[in-house]
């Protein structure tokens, strides 16, 4: 009998010196692995009937109470989480990553019966909430903590507050989803360009010349003079005499000078050159980008060239292709109610007087004329990028027919000259503030509503008239009803 009871009783200190070395091990850990004070209670009964869920913070722990003592515990990853067994019915539960995991728990009195759990680790991100709650007190925003991520809803003022946001929760290794929304006064202002892109030949325009009164609006012009017409191209040596800009004054300042004179018309100008065939359009593309990002646009082609690739049965011919043509990239930044533009142009056209032959290919190289600046300008100013300058020799041969193809003498009968072209490629750009329009205040579309007359507007913006009344024939009766007591109106009264 003493021999039970001493047994008994070292079973009884071993229990509680078990208990003393766990709980004081505990309160040694540092404070973002100790217990939140958080205790859960589970009835073993209720577990077995739906699956329970087990939330635990990244580096927290968790207290799990039973009601019947516990045989042992097993974790699907034991990386996610770790269950420590503190008492027979308490169960400390350890988070380590983001994650989830499935535990299965045993009691001592049903040990053919496992009961499972869903453990899912989380970060902690309340200090996250609580900071961006604090910096941003006026926004509408929602934030849900879903498994590892969280969802960032509601309305904000403007996107910045949004780039201000997201690095405090990826700071904390979480992955944020962004759901939240803008309003349309407060999204990022867009900036519309206007592009013309254009081809000048200098040879011509060398050859009709500018006034100077054109381009310079304080020189003294007499009232019958305009200032685009047909006289605007006269000979440049005689007017650019003893002047300020010389007779080598170039398309690239005229058209500098004239698009920044705000009492001159760039329509007109264009329209002048286009009539002496020294303006040719290549491309006009209007291009909308958003405030800080870069927008390009590309007129022309690509074309194939091989290339030659070591392979495991010797050499291998790939085909590849590379863009040519005109090309514009650029980059804006609005300033206050100034906007600064960051352009890179380029045009690239095919020569075939330096081509390469390449395993029975010919690859035709690139001629590429390429700047880079930059401008600043208020909402719809314009201005001009030029001086890509091409140079081309063309030869012309002409003979007298039979005669010239004599041989020996046919030469006499002949007669060759080279006529030197030379082109300059123009940029003539408008910018302008825009932001989309909300769904009520996009106007009609022609033909959609009435007029006030009850004509429709057509297509091309011609009016069509309501259809006439239609006259009656001879001999037929009204289809108005005959109202008693009125007397028909071509009826004579009655003397």
């Amino acid at each position: 009998m003493e021999v039970i009871m001493n047994t008994w009783r070292f079973r009884r200190q071993m229990t509680q010196m078990l208990t003393v070395v766990l709980v004081g091990g505990i309160a040694f850990l540092p404070p973002a692995a100790r217990a939140e004070g958080i205790t859960r209670y589970i009835k073993f009964s209720e577990a077995q009937q739906q699956m329970v869920d087990l939330v635990v913070h990244v580096n927290r722990s968790v207290i799990i109470t039973f009601d019947q003592p516990l045989a042992r515990v097993s974790f699907a990853d034991p990386s996610i989480a770790e269950a420590v067994v503190i008492s027979p019915t308490q169960l400390l539960l350890n988070g380590k990553e983001v994650g989830a995991s499935s535990m299965l728990a045993w009691s001592a009195r049903q040990p053919d019966q496992p009961v499972a759990f869903t453990v899912r680790v989380v970060a902690d991100i309340e200090p996250v909430i609580e900071q961006v709650r604090r910096l941003f007190p006026d926004e509408s925003l929602n934030i849900t903590q879903l498994g590892g991520r969280v969802i960032l809803s509601g309305t904000v003022s403007s996107q910045e507050v949004i780039e201000r946001i997201l690095p405090l929760f990826e700071g904390a290794g979480v992955k944020v989803v962004n759901l939240t929304s803008v309003p349309a006064e407060a999204a990022p202002a867009q900036v519309m360009l206007r592009v013309r892109v254009a081809e000048v030949n200098r040879r011509v325009l060398r050859d009709l010349g500018a006034t100077y009164s054109l381009f310079n609006p304080l020189a003294p012009r007499t009232q019958n003079e305009a200032v685009v017409g047909p006289n605007v191209f006269n000979s440049p040596s005689a007017r650019f005499a003893n002047r300020p800009i010389g007779p080598d004054f170039t398309f690239s300042d005229a058209v500098n000078l004239f698009v920044f004179n705000p009492g001159t018309s760039l329509g007109a100008f264009i329209r002048a050159l286009k009539q002496r065939n020294a303006f040719r359009s290549l491309a006009e593309p209007n291009i909308i980008v958003v405030d800080g990002q870069e927008a390009s646009f590309l007129a022309g082609g690509e074309f194939p060239f091989a290339v030659v690739q070591p392979s495991s049965a010797g050499t291998s011919i790939t085909i590849q292709f590379k863009e040519f043509g005109v090309r514009l990239k650029f980059t804006p930044h609005i300033i206050g109610d100034r906007i600064r533009l960051e352009l890179e142009p380029e045009v690239s056209a095919l020569d075939f007087s330096n081509a390469l032959q390449l395993a029975g290919f010919v690859v035709p190289s690139l001629r590429t004329r390429r700047a880079r600046t930059t401008v600043e300008l208020a909402d719809g100013q314009s201005f001009a990028l030029a001086g890509l300058l091409s140079n081309d020799m063309t030869k012309i041969s002409s003979k007298v027919p039979l005669l010239g193809d004599i041989p020996v003498i046919g030469h006499l009968f002949r007669s060759q000259s080279y006529i030197k072209n030379e082109t300059e490629l123009v940029f003539l750009c408008t910018t302008r503030l825009v932001k989309p329009l909300e769904p009520d205040e996009v106007p009609p579309l022609p033909g959609v509503e009435s007029s006030s007359s009850g004509g429709l507007e057509g297509v091309f913006g011609h009016h069509v008239p309501a259809a006439a009344p239609q006259e009656e024939a001879p001999g037929t009766k009204s289809q108005k009803p005959e109202v008693e007591g009125e007397k028909p109106k071509n009826e004579k009264p009655k003397k």
